[in-house]
């Protein structure tokens, strides 16, 4: 994913506002005048330059969350919950931790591996020729086996990446807040899980279909 400008200054007086010293549980609170002065601007940016998304048929939700640059300018950073139509990541947008659905993400490309391996083996689907079929079932099993490798060690480093910001966010909110918080990285690894499964069945599945080829043109053989 190309590199995105998402911090938007805020042109204020700071003397004049103030500056919460740290987080306030996000769920049940009064918002503070900044934020507020940030949702406003966010508001008025949809309003003006709607989003390419039909609200009507699935509502979204959008926020704001005040932070300070590495030259301490005040400014936000703005988001939205889930996904937008046709998979859309509007400028200026902070943008998902993970997207199974992006072209240029791990899952995407192994997918696209397996559908381009699934399109050869059925091209070869009439082929008799045995020695073929016996180097392309060893070929697979080595690929399959790597793949999954390397699927497995994305998985551990996400788990350590999440890991790490519980650390952070642990210290930084409410015993009620982190749960929430924390619930939502659950869940987040919940679907890494999924996918995880989804794509080792698809290879498992590619794989035995080159097995039965294997086995009937050995059934050939031996009746010859």
């Amino acid at each position: 994913m190309k590199e995105r400008l998402c911090f938007h200054p805020l042109e204020l007086d700071t003397e004049k506002v103030h500056i919460p010293s740290s987080f306030n549980f996000p769920f049940n609170h009064v918002p503070n005048e900044l934020s507020l002065i940030a949702s406003s601007i966010l508001k008025k940016e949809l309003e003006s330059s709607p989003i390419q998304h039909d609200f009507g048929a699935q509502g979204k939700m959008f926020g704001v969350l005040m932070v300070k640059n590495t030259n301490g300018e005040l400014g936000f950073l703005k988001a939205f919950s889930g996904k937008l139509d046709q998979n859309e990541y509007p400028e200026g947008y902070v943008p998902p931790i993970f997207d199974l659905h992006d072209k240029d993400s791990f899952f995407k490309k192994e997918e696209k591996k397996i559908d381009l391996l699934s399109e050869e083996i059925l091209g070869h689907k009439n082929a008799t020729d045995y020695q073929y079929i016996k180097n392309k079932l060893k070929e697979v099993e080595a690929e399959q086996s790597v793949t999954i490798d390397r699927l497995k060690d994305h998985l551990k480093k996400s788990k350590a990446l999440r890991n790490e910001i519980r650390r952070v966010y642990k210290k930084e909110l409410s015993s009620v807040a982190y749960e929430e918080f924390n619930q939502k990285l659950n869940e987040q690894s919940k679907q890494e899980q999924i996918s995880f499964k989804k794509e080792k069945k698809a290879l498992q599945m590619n794989l035995e279909l080159l097995r039965q080829k294997f086995k009937k043109a050995e059934g050939l053989i031996e009746k010859k």
